[in-house]
């Protein structure tokens, strides 16, 4: 995470909660195809296959909460 910079980190925090291409775009103002390449970009940095893997990235970081409990038995399909 050290390697993120501030927009990567805002980005991967809003993906992590689910927000769309078209959302996270209008919100930070650019274009579709800029946050297109935004996530791809950011997929390919940090060896993310899907969202999930952002979502469970960025919990472990602390960018989002989880609503997990984290004695859950699950949480460690999560790391």
């Amino acid at each position: 995470m050290d390697t993120a910079t501030h927009r990567e980190r805002r980005i991967l925090k809003l993906i992590a909660e689910g927000q769309s291409n078209r959302y996270i775009a209008d919100y930070l103002s650019l274009s579709v195809k800029t946050m297109e390449k935004h996530r791809s970009n950011l997929m390919k940095k940090f060896g993310f296959d899907n969202a999930a893997m952002v979502t469970a990235f960025a919990i472990e970081k602390g960018l989002v909460e989880s609503e997990w409990n984290i004695k859950s038995p699950a949480w460690h399909l999560l790391n």
